[in-house]
Order: C-alpha cells, then sequence, then structure tokens
C-alpha cells in the first residue's frame, strides 16, 4: 500500500509535459506545472497562488478542524496569519490574475506594482531585457519572495509603456515647475548614427535652473540631415514639450558644423522663433581647438612640432596596448613600486580629452617604461623598434611635456564647459582666462598657439557671447576689455533683441550700467554684484526691467550640447553589440527611462540638500535664539524694561519720570527769586499729578506680555 500523500501533494495533480514527462500540475491555478516532486516547491507555489489562498481564507472561516489543522501544519506561519486576517477582515482584497499563460496567478495590485518596480530597475540600469529570463533566476525570486519576473515580450511591452509613462510624467511635471513663464526652456539637439547605422536625432531639454532631461531620439531614415529638414522635424517636437506656447522657447544649443549654423539662419528667420537664442557648444569649439593644433584642419595647418609629437606618442600607446606580455610585465613592475599602471589611451580627434589622456599615460608611466628597455625581445618589430628609441629619447620626453603643458588648460577648461549649469555668460571669460594661462606658459611655437586660440574664438562667438559678457554684474568694468569688433557684435545683438521703439530706454540703462549711476548707483545692489541672479533680480525693481530681463534670459542659457551627447552615449550603452535589433523607437524609451530616471535621482537629492541647508541654518537661528535667552536669565542685566513687558502704571511712571524733570527745570528757570522756595515747592508738588491726570487721558492699556 502506497504512503499516503502530504497535505500540499494533494493539490496538485498527476500530469505530463508537451514532450511527455510526467509533472505535476496545480489543481487551482491549472497553468502551473512542475516536474519535481519537491514538497518544498509545491508549498512555497501554493503560498502564492491566490486560488489555493481563496480556498485558505473559506477553510478558516469554515468549522472542520481537521481540514484547519492540515492546513496549518503544511502551510507557513506568515501563510496562515495573512489567511486568517482576510478570514477575520472577511474582505479578499486580492483578485485572480486570468491568462497568464506564462506562470502562476498573483494579486492583481501587488504583482503588478512588483513588476512596475521591477521593470523600472531593468530600465534604469541599461540592462537586457532578457537577463532574468533563465531557470536559475526565476528560481532564486521564487525561493526569495514568491516573486517571478516578467518574460521579455512583457519587459519590452505593456511594461515598457507602462514605466515609459510614469517616468514622462514626473519629468513634465519638474519642467512645469521649473520651466514656468516666458523663455525658461533650453533645447539641445545633435545628430549621429547609431550602432546598427541607423541614422538618429535626438532632442534634450534644458530648463533655466540647469536641469536637463532626454526628450525623444527619432530615426531619420533615408531622409537628408539637411538644415531644412533638421528644423521641420525639430519644431513640431518643442511644440508638444512647450504645449504649443513656444514663448517657453528661450534658446537652442547645436553642434560647431556648417549645416547647424545654416538651422540657427532659418530659426532666426521663422515669424515664430525668431526670439529663440542660437548658441554653438562650447566644449565642440574646445575640441576644435585642440584639432588645429595638433591634427590640422582644412583651412589651417597644425603646429608641426605638436602634431609629431602627438603622433609618436599615439604610436608608442598603440604599440603597448598591443604588445600584451610587455603590457604584463609594465604592470608588474608598477606593483613592485607600489603604483598601479596608468591605462593607455589612443589620441582620437572628435574623443574630448583623449589627446591630453594619451600623453598624461605615457608621462605617469615613465618609469616603468624606461625599466623595460632592457628587455629587446619585446621590442623586434619595426614599430617595436621605434618605440624603443622613443623610451631612450630625452628629447622626445620634453616634447611631450610642452604638449601635456599645452594641452592641459585646454582640458580644464573643457571640462568646465561641460557643466549644465556652464552658460553663455562664462563663454568669453573662459576664452580669455584660457588665453591668459597659455600666455604665462614657456613653450615652443607659443604665438602660434595664441594666434590659433584667437582664430577659433572669433569662429566660435557671436554676439550673444559679448552681449552676456558686458553684463557681468561681477566685473564692472569688463566691456572695456572688448574690442571694437566684439563691442559691436554685441551692439547689433541687443538691437536684433530689444524691440525698436525701446531702443533708447534699453542703452540709456545699459549706459547706466556700464558706469554704475541712475539706476545702478544703489549700495543694495552693489552688495549683490558676486551673485549675478540675484543681482539682475533685484535690479528689476529699481525700474531696469528690460535690462534685467534680457540679462536674466543669459544667465539661464546653456553652452554646451553636453544632454545630447550624453544621450547618445547612453544609447550606444543600451543598444551595444548584442542588441543591435532592437528597434529605435524601443532604445528611445528605454534611453528615456534610463536617462531620466537619473536626472529625477539628481533632482531629489538637489531638493534634499536645499532642505537640510535651511533645516541647518534654521537650527543654528534656533540654537542662537535658545543662548541668548539662557544669557539673559543667567546674567543680571541693569537695563531698562522694554515696553511691551511693562504693566500700564510702569509705563506711566516711566514716562513720567522722563516729563518731570523737564517741567521741574523749567518751572525752576522761570522763578525769578533764586531764594524763594515757595514756587520752587509749589511745582514740585502740583507737577506731578497734572502729568499723571495727562498720562491717564493719553497712554493706553499696554500689555504685560510680549506681543
Amino acid at each position: 500500500m502506497p504512503p499516503p500523500k502530504s497535505f500540499a501533494a494533494r493539490q496538485f495533480s498527476d500530469s505530463v509535459t508537451e514532450d511527455l514527462k510526467p509533472c505535476s500540475r496545480c489543481s487551482w491555478c491549472v497553468n502551473y506545472t512542475i516536474i519535481s516532486q519537491s514538497i518544498k516547491r509545491k508549498s512555497a507555489h501554493l503560498a502564492s497562488c491566490i486560488r489555493f489562498r481563496q480556498h485558505a481564507v473559506e477553510v478558516l472561516r469554515g468549522t472542520d478542524s481537521s481540514a484547519i489543522i492540515d492546513l496549518r501544519m503544511a502551510m507557513p506561519e506568515d501563510f496562515i496569519q495573512a489567511c486568517r486576517e482576510l478570514a477575520d477582515v472577511g474582505e479578499e482584497e486580492e483578485e485572480v490574475k486570468e491568462g497568464d499563460a506564462h506562470g502562476y496567478a498573483q494579486p492583481i495590485d501587488r504583482a503588478s506594482r512588483m513588476e512596475l518596480k521591477f521593470a523600472k530597475a531593468i530600465y534604469r540600469s541599461g540592462m537586457p531585457l532578457s537577463s532574468f529570463d533563465t531557470d536559475c533566476w526565476r528560481e532564486f525570486f521564487r525561493e526569495l519572495a514568491q516573486f517571478k519576473p516578467p518574460p521579455r515580450a512583457r519587459l519590452a511591452g505593456s511594461l515598457l509603456e507602462a514605466v515609459y509613462a510614469e517616468v514622462q510624467k514626473e519629468v513634465e511635471q519638474v519642467v512645469e515647475t521649473q520651466g514656468r513663464g516666458n523663455y525658461t526652456l533650453n533645447c539641445i539637439s545633435d545628430e549621429s548614427e547609431a550602432m546598427n547605422e541607423d541614422r538618429i536625432t535626438n532632442l534634450s531639454l534644458n530648463t533655466a535652473n540647469g536641469q536637463s532631461f532626454h526628450i525623444t531620439t527619432t530615426a531619420t531614415g533615408s531622409a537628408d540631415h539637411s538644415a531644412r529638414a533638421l528644423f521641420d522635424g525639430m519644431l513640431p517636437r518643442i511644440k508638444k514639450v512647450t504645449k504649443g506656447d513656444l514663448t517657453r522657447w528661450n534658446s537652442l544649443c547645436t553642434d560647431t558644423c556648417a549645416t547647424q549654423r545654416k538651422l540657427h539662419e532659418l530659426i532666426h528667420q521663422h515669424p515664430e522663433t525668431r526670439h529663440v537664442f542660437t548658441i554653438l557648444c562650447d566644449s565642440h569649439g574646445l575640441q576644435l581647438l585642440v584639432k588645429v593644433l595638433c591634427h590640422g584642419s582644412k583651412s589651417l595647418s597644425a603646429i608641426t612640432y605638436y602634431k609629431v609629437t602627438l603622433v609618436e606618442a599615439n604610436l608608442m600607446s598603440s604599440f603597448l596596448r598591443s604588445a600584451t606580455k610587455l603590457y604584463a610585465l609594465l604592470v608588474e613592475r608598477a606593483a613592485e613600486d607600489d603604483k598601479k599602471l596608468r591605462a593607455l589611451v589612443l589620441a582620437v580627434v572628435t574623443r574630448w580629452g583623449t589627446q591630453v589622456n594619451v600623453v598624461d599615460a605615457l608621462i605617469e608611466n615613465k618609469a616603468q617604461l624606461q625599466s623595460v628597455t632592457g628587455q629587446r625581445a619585446f621590442f623586434n618589430s619595426e614599430s617595436g623598434r621605434k618605440v624603443l628609441s622613443l623610451i631612450d629619447d630625452e628629447s622626445f620626453w620634453l616634447r611631450l611635456e610642452h604638449l601635456h603643458s599645452l594641452l592641459l588648460p585646454i582640458h580644464n577648461a573643457q571640462i568646465a564647459s561641460e557643466s549644465d549649469r556652464s552658460t553663455v555668460a562664462m563663454v568669453v571669460p573662459r576664452w580669455k582666462d584660457l588665453r591668459s594661462d597659455i600666455a604665462e606658459l614657456d613653450i615652443p611655437f607659443k604665438a602660434e598657439a595664441l594666434l590659433r586660440l584667437d582664430q577659433r574664438l572669433e569662429k566660435q562667438t557671436t554676439g550673444i557671447h559679448y552681449a552676456a559678457y558686458a553684463l557681468n554684474s561681477q566685473a564692472p568694468e569688463s566691456y572695456k576689455s572688448l574690442s571694437k569688433r566684439e563691442w559691436q557684435l554685441a551692439e547689433r545683438f541687443f538691437e536684433a533683441t530689444i524691440p525698436s521703439h525701446l531702443h533708447n530706454d534699453f542703452f540709456d540703462q545699459l549706459t547706466e550700467f556700464r558706469g554704475r549711476r541712475g539706476r545702478f548707483s544703489s549700495t543694495f545692489l552693489q552688495q549683490r554684484a558676486h551673485n549675478p541672479d540675484s543681482f539682475w533680480d533685484y535690479a528689476q525693481q529699481y525700474d531696469a526691467q528690460l535690462l534685467a530681463q534680457l540679462a536674466l534670459r543669459l544667465l539661464s542659457t546653456p553652452a554646451n550640447s553636453v544632454p545630447s551627447e550624453r544621450s547618445f552615449s547612453s544609447f550606444n550603452f543600451i543598444q551595444n553589440s548584442f542588441r543591435t535589433c532592437l528597434s529605435t523607437h524601443r532604445i528611445d524609451l528605454l534611453l528615456y527611462i534610463h536617462v531620466n530616471c537619473r536626472a529625477l535621482e539628481a533632482h531629489k537629492r538637489e531638493r534634499l540638500k536645499r532642505r537640510r541647508e535651511i533645516a541647518l541654518s534654521e537650527g543654528h537661528a534656533r540654537k542662537k535664539l535658545r543662548l541668548e535667552q539662557l544669557e539673559a536669565r543667567t546674567t543680571p542685566s541693569t537695563q531698562a524694561i522694554a515696553p511691551w513687558n511693562m504693566t500700564t502704571n510702569e509705563a506711566i511712571e516711566r514716562q513720567f519720570a522722563l516729563l518731570a524733570p523737564l517741567e521741574l527745570s523749567a518751572g525752576y528757570l522761570n522763578d525769578d527769586d533764586d531764594d524763594d522756595a515757595a514756587p520752587y515747592e509749589l511745582s514740585s508738588q502740583s507737577l506731578p499729578s497734572a502729568g499723571y491726570n495727562i498720562l491717564l487721558s493719553s497712554t493706553p492699556l499696554l500689555p504685560s506680555m510680549s506681543p
């Protein structure tokens, strides 16, 4: 006689799979099958099976004691407790989820919530959608929390759209909060190619507070990436972001190519967008300066001294990266000195920072490189012999130091230009500081480097940059450093931006600002000159609205296209070589979640930081007040009582004490006979009663407690 089945086993019926393997099928949810005969796994499934949970609730409500005992013996205590709570309340808060062909039923509210959180975590981390679609992960989640990860089809379908809608709602709330009013939203656009050779364009958004968000990435297919096509494709998307109100659109920042310059002209010609500021990316401009110095361009050749040095540095890095055994030896030599070998990189014309990094890595690894020159077997090839001669050549290391000295200030300026809060007001000061830094260097061909910098600056900057520089509240005489050409560019920008009937008033305000006269002579304003936002915000209260509003617009206009570059990098991170079959639309949804979740987290951290700063300042204020109160209570004070802390009689007596001596003095001075005391005594006895009666009729009742 076979042994009796356990309670959990009795809830399953014998069946077979599609390949005729014996299995057990849950009698409650039907769709769940298990090949193993493990009672533990069957019990774990029953704990998550909603139909069985409903049965358990009915058993606990009933009077069959044997069934209740069997249930309590077979199921975990937390399951029994949850079912008992449902039985006591008499409400079934969970519904059966029908139609799940891939697994057992779950509570609709809890399962949906967990799936959304799970899907959002995958999208946020940029993981492949099938990362958890394996038996080991399913078993792990089933044992850990009775949760089954949704399959890839749902992660790429309904769940992706649901999480996208959730994140989009959060982004729109932030944009509506920070982008309320005219000229508050800044757009950044660029075009590129995806990993699967799709031609794409993207659009990002930067609010007046410096918060950037990804908006959309679109596949352009076989369409031309001409200025007209880019403009026609961009305008509807921006109208959607601004909800049809293009006056909220403040600026557009793009790459520095000729197509984007033509796009700027089209924006200025269109009647709905002629108010929009157009800016060339400053980070791209600095990279083009590096290109002109070290690589050369069509119109201008590179400085041969630095070009040859960079080519040789690239050759050395390329050889060392490919010689794996030699590279391993360098790592060991660095470890012997308790150091870590600096990673070797290659300089690419369009990759920001690669030129200075290839030079910096070789200089930092110089000791390790010179320590392996005796290992001639590693340098048998033609390129190896060339590298060996360079390592032994001290003039090469001197040229490398000169190149590093030239590239380092440009690299630092480029890093500063990549900030989301880098505005057009910072461009001209950054380039002028860069020129000063290079002028102070003791390097060969410095004059040629400065000449190329000036030529690049002339191409990179327009009237908006010099206008923003002229309105710098931190440097009141900054306009004096502008050349005649630069000031003329600023004047043209002012004339094109301000309506013609307001020119006289505007330039009057500008003249007073330059001389800190009239409306700008206030000491209150000068004390806030170190903070341009605060300075111009208060300047509006001094009848300088035209100048102040333009200055505030310029202070919120970004000067780089880094958000678009960041989106392209994230796009390639999601659509890597293993996921090239993903469509551009689906990657756009994944990219929107991946980028904007990070931006929203940064926004929340910033808000929390401000709240902590406010709470800290309020805490210091409260502590100071407590110390003052404690000092007032513990230290004897000889000061008079404050009027708000006196009774009515005390206030009257105090007022009388102040008035009586004056009246006595007047009576004494009006007395003709100094030796006669009667008038003085009469006056001293009659004045108090008169003054007292006057005060009684004129002094209001004063509170005895602090207001």
